[in-house]
Protein backbone atom coordinates (compact mmCIF):
# COMPACT_ATOMS: atom_id res chain seq x y z
CA UNK A 1 0.00 0.00 0.00
CA UNK A 2 1.48 3.54 -0.67
CA UNK A 3 1.32 6.13 1.23
CA UNK A 4 -0.67 8.62 -1.11
CA UNK A 5 -2.14 8.30 -4.73
CA UNK A 6 -0.08 7.70 -7.42
CA UNK A 7 -1.38 9.16 -11.38
CA UNK A 8 -0.02 6.52 -13.34
CA UNK A 9 -0.29 6.20 -17.44
CA UNK A 10 0.69 3.38 -19.68
CA UNK A 11 2.00 3.58 -23.12
CA UNK A 12 2.90 1.48 -26.03
CA UNK A 13 3.40 3.88 -28.84
CA UNK A 14 6.99 5.77 -28.44
CA UNK A 15 5.49 8.57 -29.97
CA UNK A 16 2.74 9.00 -27.67
CA UNK A 17 4.92 8.62 -24.93
CA UNK A 18 7.34 11.15 -26.06
CA UNK A 19 4.52 13.46 -26.43
CA UNK A 20 2.89 13.13 -22.85
CA UNK A 21 6.98 13.98 -21.33
CA UNK A 22 7.14 17.17 -23.52
CA UNK A 23 3.82 18.17 -22.21
CA UNK A 24 3.77 16.67 -18.81
CA UNK A 25 7.13 15.62 -17.83
CA UNK A 26 6.65 12.68 -14.88
CA UNK A 27 8.01 12.20 -11.28
CA UNK A 28 9.57 8.82 -12.39
CA UNK A 29 9.29 7.30 -15.91
CA UNK A 30 9.60 3.44 -16.05
CA UNK A 31 10.06 0.96 -18.98
CA UNK A 32 9.38 -2.87 -19.78
CA UNK A 33 12.75 -3.57 -21.20
CA UNK A 34 13.44 -6.41 -23.64
CA UNK A 35 15.96 -7.11 -26.59
CA UNK A 36 12.98 -5.98 -29.14
CA UNK A 37 12.63 -2.69 -27.52
CA UNK A 38 16.13 -1.44 -25.56
CA UNK A 39 16.88 0.80 -27.97
CA UNK A 40 14.03 2.40 -27.97
CA UNK A 41 13.62 2.59 -24.22
CA UNK A 42 17.57 4.28 -24.03
CA UNK A 43 16.49 7.07 -26.86
CA UNK A 44 13.19 7.81 -24.55
CA UNK A 45 15.51 7.94 -21.21
CA UNK A 46 17.83 10.89 -23.04
CA UNK A 47 14.68 12.31 -24.46
CA UNK A 48 12.99 12.55 -20.91
CA UNK A 49 15.98 13.51 -19.09
CA UNK A 50 16.63 16.87 -21.82
CA UNK A 51 12.85 17.44 -20.68
CA UNK A 52 13.64 17.51 -17.18
CA UNK A 53 16.48 16.47 -15.05
CA UNK A 54 14.79 15.69 -12.19
CA UNK A 55 12.80 12.62 -13.68
CA UNK A 56 14.08 9.15 -12.51
CA UNK A 57 13.82 6.64 -14.75
CA UNK A 58 14.10 2.83 -14.26
CA UNK A 59 13.73 0.07 -16.78
CA UNK A 60 12.78 -3.55 -15.71
CA UNK A 61 12.32 -7.34 -17.32
CA UNK A 62 14.12 -10.51 -17.11
CA UNK A 63 17.03 -9.25 -20.04
CA UNK A 64 18.95 -8.29 -17.45
CA UNK A 65 22.16 -10.43 -16.93
CA UNK A 66 22.15 -9.41 -13.28
CA UNK A 67 24.94 -12.51 -12.13
CA UNK A 68 27.84 -10.92 -14.74
CA UNK A 69 29.21 -7.55 -13.02
CA UNK A 70 30.98 -6.79 -16.67
CA UNK A 71 27.47 -6.93 -18.82
CA UNK A 72 26.14 -5.02 -16.09
CA UNK A 73 28.43 -2.17 -15.79
CA UNK A 74 28.86 -1.96 -19.87
CA UNK A 75 24.86 -2.09 -19.79
CA UNK A 76 24.87 1.35 -17.65
CA UNK A 77 27.71 2.55 -19.54
CA UNK A 78 25.58 2.41 -22.84
CA UNK A 79 22.43 3.56 -21.09
CA UNK A 80 24.03 6.94 -19.29
CA UNK A 81 20.40 8.44 -18.69
CA UNK A 82 19.00 5.21 -16.74
CA UNK A 83 19.18 5.46 -13.18
CA UNK A 84 17.65 2.47 -11.70
CA UNK A 85 17.05 -1.36 -12.88
CA UNK A 86 14.87 -3.63 -11.33
CA UNK A 87 15.42 -7.34 -11.98
CA UNK A 88 12.98 -10.14 -11.09
CA UNK A 89 9.32 -9.81 -10.61
CA UNK A 90 7.84 -6.60 -10.75
CA UNK A 91 4.48 -5.87 -9.11
CA UNK A 92 5.40 -5.70 -5.75
CA UNK A 93 9.26 -4.59 -5.85
CA UNK A 94 7.90 -1.43 -8.20
CA UNK A 95 5.85 -0.60 -6.08
CA UNK A 96 8.25 -0.43 -2.95
CA UNK A 97 10.07 1.89 -4.97
CA UNK A 98 7.68 4.64 -5.24
CA UNK A 99 7.22 4.18 -1.52
CA UNK A 100 10.74 5.39 -1.16
CA UNK A 101 10.39 7.85 -3.85
CA UNK A 102 6.55 9.12 -1.92
CA UNK A 103 8.33 9.33 1.29
CA UNK A 104 11.74 11.31 0.10
CA UNK A 105 12.72 14.30 2.35
CA UNK A 106 15.03 15.46 0.26
CA UNK A 107 16.13 14.09 -2.98
CA UNK A 108 14.34 11.02 -4.76
CA UNK A 109 16.79 9.21 -6.20
CA UNK A 110 19.12 8.92 -3.04
CA UNK A 111 15.95 7.93 -0.70
CA UNK A 112 15.76 5.36 -3.48
CA UNK A 113 19.04 4.22 -3.60
CA UNK A 114 19.42 4.30 0.36
CA UNK A 115 16.67 2.00 0.71
CA UNK A 116 17.44 -0.30 -2.37
CA UNK A 117 16.91 -3.85 -1.90
CA UNK A 118 18.25 -6.92 -3.57
CA UNK A 119 17.20 -6.82 -7.17
CA UNK A 120 17.23 -3.11 -7.64
CA UNK A 121 20.62 -1.50 -9.19
CA UNK A 122 22.16 1.35 -9.85
CA UNK A 123 25.40 3.10 -10.77
CA UNK A 124 27.64 4.33 -7.95
CA UNK A 125 30.67 5.80 -9.89
CA UNK A 126 32.13 3.51 -12.16
CA UNK A 127 31.09 0.06 -11.15
CA UNK A 128 26.39 -1.31 -11.07
CA UNK A 129 25.33 -1.78 -6.88
CA UNK A 130 22.69 -4.11 -6.11
CA UNK A 131 20.61 -2.98 -3.06
CA UNK A 132 20.78 -5.14 0.44
CA UNK A 133 18.18 -3.80 2.48
CA UNK A 134 15.66 -6.52 3.53
CA UNK A 135 11.81 -5.68 2.30
CA UNK A 136 10.08 -8.69 4.10
CA UNK A 137 7.46 -8.40 1.27
CA UNK A 138 9.62 -8.92 -1.21
CA UNK A 139 11.22 -12.25 0.14
CA UNK A 140 8.07 -14.67 -0.23
CA UNK A 141 8.50 -16.71 -3.54
CA UNK A 142 4.62 -16.82 -4.76
CA UNK A 143 3.98 -20.10 -6.07
CA UNK A 144 0.59 -19.13 -6.95
CA UNK A 145 0.54 -15.93 -8.90
CA UNK A 146 -3.29 -15.34 -9.12
CA UNK A 147 -2.87 -12.71 -5.79
CA UNK A 148 -1.24 -10.38 -9.01
CA UNK A 149 -4.38 -8.29 -9.92
CA UNK A 150 -4.82 -9.08 -13.91
CA UNK A 151 -4.22 -5.52 -16.39
CA UNK A 152 -6.66 -7.12 -18.89
CA UNK A 153 -9.29 -7.97 -16.62
CA UNK A 154 -9.20 -4.76 -14.82
CA UNK A 155 -9.69 -2.92 -18.12
CA UNK A 156 -6.05 -1.44 -18.15
CA UNK A 157 -5.36 -2.61 -21.59
CA UNK A 158 -8.36 -1.73 -23.30
CA UNK A 159 -7.57 1.34 -25.07
CA UNK A 160 -4.35 -0.86 -27.26
CA UNK A 161 -6.94 -3.67 -28.46
CA UNK A 162 -7.26 -1.44 -31.33
CA UNK A 163 -3.85 -1.32 -32.77
CA UNK A 164 -4.30 -3.90 -35.59
CA UNK A 165 -0.47 -4.78 -35.84
CA UNK A 166 0.12 -5.55 -32.40
CA UNK A 167 -1.44 -9.18 -30.70
CA UNK A 168 -2.11 -9.26 -26.80
CA UNK A 169 0.38 -11.35 -24.98
CA UNK A 170 -0.66 -13.48 -21.66
CA UNK A 171 1.85 -15.22 -19.39
CA UNK A 172 0.99 -18.53 -18.04
CA UNK A 173 4.01 -18.74 -15.70
CA UNK A 174 7.13 -17.57 -14.62
CA UNK A 175 10.34 -19.03 -14.58
CA UNK A 176 11.96 -21.88 -16.09
CA UNK A 177 13.58 -25.17 -14.90
CA UNK A 178 15.91 -25.37 -17.94
CA UNK A 179 19.15 -23.43 -18.20
CA UNK A 180 19.67 -22.48 -22.06
CA UNK A 181 22.37 -19.53 -22.58
CA UNK A 182 20.21 -17.50 -25.39
CA UNK A 183 16.70 -17.03 -23.35
CA UNK A 184 16.87 -14.67 -20.54
CA UNK A 185 14.79 -17.25 -18.37
CA UNK A 186 18.01 -19.15 -18.34
CA UNK A 187 19.39 -18.29 -14.77
CA UNK A 188 19.95 -20.74 -11.73
CA UNK A 189 18.13 -17.48 -9.95
CA UNK A 190 14.99 -18.34 -12.20
CA UNK A 191 14.89 -21.74 -12.24
CA UNK A 192 11.88 -21.99 -9.74
CA UNK A 193 8.27 -21.92 -11.74
CA UNK A 194 5.17 -20.22 -10.17
CA UNK A 195 2.20 -19.93 -11.84
CA UNK A 196 -1.15 -18.44 -13.14
CA UNK A 197 -3.86 -20.51 -12.13
CA UNK A 198 -6.16 -21.94 -15.37
CA UNK A 199 -9.34 -20.09 -14.58
CA UNK A 200 -7.44 -16.91 -14.83
CA UNK A 201 -6.05 -17.49 -18.05
CA UNK A 202 -8.97 -18.52 -19.68
CA UNK A 203 -10.76 -15.65 -17.85
CA UNK A 204 -7.92 -13.22 -19.87
CA UNK A 205 -8.27 -15.02 -23.03
CA UNK A 206 -12.09 -14.43 -23.16
CA UNK A 207 -11.78 -10.84 -22.23
CA UNK A 208 -8.97 -10.26 -24.98
CA UNK A 209 -10.87 -12.57 -27.29
CA UNK A 210 -14.52 -10.11 -27.01
CA UNK A 211 -12.13 -6.91 -27.27
CA UNK A 212 -9.12 -7.05 -29.56
CA UNK A 213 -9.47 -6.32 -33.33
CA UNK A 214 -5.89 -8.08 -33.84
Amino acid sequence: VLPQACDVRLFIDPEKLVEAIREAPPDLLGFANYSWNRNINTQITAFAKSVEPQIITVMGGPCFARGDQEWMDGFFERNQNLDFYLAGPGEIAFAEMVRLSLEAEDSRQEAIRSGAFPGLFFKDGDTVLEGECVVPSLIERRKTLDEIPSPYLLGLFDEFFTYENLGPMIETVRGCPYACTFCCWGSRMLGKVSMFSLDRVKAELDYVAERAVN
